[in-house]
């Protein structure tokens, strides 16, 4: 027989199964390691993207376990980016003993947050066999306190920038104590790293591929063509202003309000060197998409968005008129790659991956999404005032949330 003729063997991909139910194993012996005296009780995952994150109870008390394979995100990993069941396991018992795999990087930066002592971070109770486990925290979230108190945007938004101001130095002030940075949440380097090249091309044309309606696919892999190749040509000004410690990874599900007069709490940081405007672009762009995915309404949408414009206006208000254009528009450009990084995730997510309902809600109005990228990033190609384009921006967001 003539085997040339053939065809090649597709490359096979993890199944969803077999990897939660590794990392539930893992998770189950890391808790035993860890508290092998105590009750524990296996709850429910929590849906997510980028590692296998599994809620619990250890002797009654609810504790959140994480752990993440090879550093990357679930999204990557089942879509075969790692390579085959058999070789993540190999691979995944030399990752967890390497001392800058993510989760001990991660279990660094919480403790160095708690010594630090603001931004307060919820807090890593211990880490064993690559899963991080920590403390439940309690209240509600910022995502759930702007749909619920819309009128108070402004101040909530502005809540977690303040209580980052602190932590806003050069790395080099903190000396040797400083923790190592994950970059892997970095919103430039995904975006380079995810559109770079060949490959980059190949993942765009893969898009919505197990998400999308074949012709709706179509429409929103040219939007977001279109989008990527206009944000690869600019370039970030040099600005008068180094690089600070930043949070990293600031959504707002990601701070939490314990009670009246208390601080806010932070969990999941990705703290690295970085201007402070990155903190307030990433926090800008989630809580945009908050609003497109979930659709408060008119006056909700317009309390909301005035309360980003207040938070950019307060951010920038000091700055000279040449200094605070460029500022704002450096901080543009990294809100949209942010939102061109998540959205992306969501369509590339193969079916059999559970995604937060946020997820699923942007999937359901990603033409939405793609719109206002392909719009803003063209207003800024053509050479808009910064100003002019947040305020288109700020009136399409608006409109989403209808």
């Amino acid at each position: 027989m003539n085997t040339s003729a053939l065809p090649a063997a597709a490359p096979s991909v993890p199944d969803r199964g077999d990897v939660f139910a590794f990392a539930d194993e893992e998770t189950k012996q890391a808790a035993t390691e860890l508290w092998p005296h105590a009750v524990i009780e296996a709850g429910v995952h929590v849906p997510s993207v980028t590692a296998c994150v599994l809620r619990m109870r250890v002797d009654g008390v609810e504790r959140y376990a994480k752990y993440s394979l090879l550093g990357v995100s679930l999204v990557s990993l089942l879509r075969g980016a790692c390579g085959d069941w058999d070789q993540i396991r190999r691979d995944q018992a030399v990752y967890v003993r390497r001392q800058d795999s993510l989760t001990k990087r991660e279990t660094a930066q919480l403790r160095f947050l708690a010594t630090l002592g603001r931004p307060k971070a919820c807090r890593a109770l211990g880490s064993s066999r690559g899963v991080l486990f920590t403390e439940a925290v309690p209240g509600p979230s910022l995502a759930e306190l702007l749909l619920q108190r819309p009128q108070d945007s402004a101040e909530l938004l502005a809540a977690p920038l303040r209580e980052l101001h602190r932590l806003h130095l050069p790395a080099a002030q903190y000396g040797p104590g400083a923790p190592a940075p994950i970059r892997e949440r970095s919103i430039a380097s995904t975006f380079k790293r995810r559109f770079h090249g060949p490959s980059g091309q190949a993942f765009l044309d893969q898009l919505g591929e197990q998400r999308c309606a074949p012709e709706e696919r179509d429409r929103l892999v040219e939007l977001l063509r279109q989008a990527v190749a206009r944000l690869r040509r600019f370039r970030s000004p040099t600005l008068p202003s180094n690089h600070v410690v930043t949070f990293g990874d600031l959504k707002p599900e990601h701070v939490y309000f314990p009670g009246p007069g208390e601080q806010p709490v932070f969990i999941d940081p990705g703290l690295q060197p970085g201007r402070a405007c990155v903190d307030t672009a990433k926090l800008i762009s989630r809580t945009a998409l908050l609003l497109v995915a979930t659709r408060p309404g008119d006056q909700a949408g317009r309390q909301i968005t005035g309360g980003i414009d207040a938070v950019l206006h307060a951010q920038l208000a000091r700055l000279s008129s040449r200094v605070r254009e460029a500022g704002l528009r450096e901080l543009l450009v990294l809100w949209l790659m942010d939102t061109v990084n998540i959205v992306t995730s969501y369509l590339s997510a193969p079916a059999a991956l559970p995604l937060p309902a946020q997820g699923e809600a942007v999937l359901q109005r990603a033409a939405v999404v793609c719109t206002l990228l392909d719009q803003l990033t063209d207003g800024l190609a053509c050479g808009l005032e910064t100003d002019a384009v947040v305020e288109h921006a700020l009136t399409l967001i608006r409109a989403g949330a209808s």
